[in-house]
Order: structure tokens, then sequence, then C-alpha cells
């Protein structure tokens, strides 16, 4: 299934932004989005520390791409090249027809409806293209934008969920998990 829909690259449009490859023009801002602490903060992810941390992230990111495991885009926005954020399917299960969603945008791009309309080309593309059933996404309960989002487009919390990430100190850091489902599954085309 994720072979045929991923050779080319899907490109995604929207009304202000595109969703591309990542692409080695890319590795500076990729690098600023990896290494803020105010992106990073709900997570447990290590900051990247240097360029190179991100050149290896980056091979990882070509890698999952090329061996079908993940669709990673750029997101800028269609008057600028420049990376703006990121937003990603990944922990595909072909078996039952799922994957994670993931995303992060730069602090001067949040609050403007940007990654709403980011996520929601995802969802289409996931459902529509791909023929998935469910997306799933794991935020912390902190992260009150994230859940806002989440939440905006149709995906509901499972209250069953109980696991943790630790951080760079060990520290515990509570998670949720909200899961959205193809509504469109089942109706004839």
């Amino acid at each position: 299934m994720l072979h045929s829909k991923t050779h080319p690259f899907p490109e995604l449009l929207t009304a202000r932004l595109k969703l591309r490859a990542l692409e080695a023009a890319d590795l500076e801002l990729l690098f600023q989005l990896r290494s803020n602490p105010e992106i990073a903060k709900f997570t447990g992810r290590k900051l990247d520390q240097n360029k190179k941390a991100t050149e290896i992230y980056y091979h990882k990111i070509q890698t999952g791409i090329k061996n079908n495991q993940s669709i990673y885009w750029v997101i800028q926005q269609k008057e600028s090249p420049n990376l703006i954020g990121t937003v990603c399917l990944w922990n595909f299960d072909e078996e039952k027809q799922l994957a994670d969603l993931g995303y992060e945008l730069f602090p001067a791009f949040q609050k403007k409806g940007l990654m709403t309309e980011a996520v929601q080309a995802v969802i289409a593309f996931s459902f529509d293209r791909l023929g998935l059933k469910q997306l799933f996404a794991v935020t912390n309960p902190a992260n009150i934008a994230s859940c806002k989002l989440l939440e905006k487009n149709n995906f509901e919390q499972d209250f069953s969920f109980k696991e943790a990430d630790l951080d760079e100190q060990g520290k515990e850091i509570p998670l949720i998990l909200f899961t959205c489902t193809n509504q469109n599954e089942g109706l004839e085309h």
C-alpha cells in the first residue's frame, strides 16, 4: 500500500502552504527547529546540540522514506521556500492500516492556523490516498496548543492510554494518546 503512494514523494498544497520533501538545503533551518528548547519543551526529545546531530537525523528521515517507513514533510509558506516546520506520518501498521502523526512548528509561525492547515492536508492524504483507517498522535497534556489542534481535527483522547516518556534528566513526562478514525471508511465511492 505505502510504496505506490510515496514514490514520487507526495507534495501537498493548501491555501497558504506547500508540504514537500526534506532536502539537504533545509539542514540549517532543521537544525534551528531541532535545537529550539521552546519547541521541544513538551517532549522527551534531546535537543540537537550541533549540526552533525541534525545531519544524522536528516539521514534517518531519508532512510525511513526510502524504506517506506515514514513520510516526512517540510512545511513552507507558498511565497517562501524556507522550512517553518515539519509534519510526518510514521509508525505505520500496514495490517491495522494506521499511522502516527507528528508535527512541530517554529514559534513565530504558531497561532496563525498554519499547523491546522498542514494537519488537515495530511489527514486527507492519509485517509483518501493512503486508505488508512486511523491516525494517532501522542502529546503531553501540558501542551494545550497540541491538544486543541488534535481536537479541532476530530481526534479524540484515548483515556485508557497510560504511558510516559523520560526527559534528559530522567524525569517522567506524561503522555496522552489521541486517535482519529476515517469517517469515510466503508462508504461507497
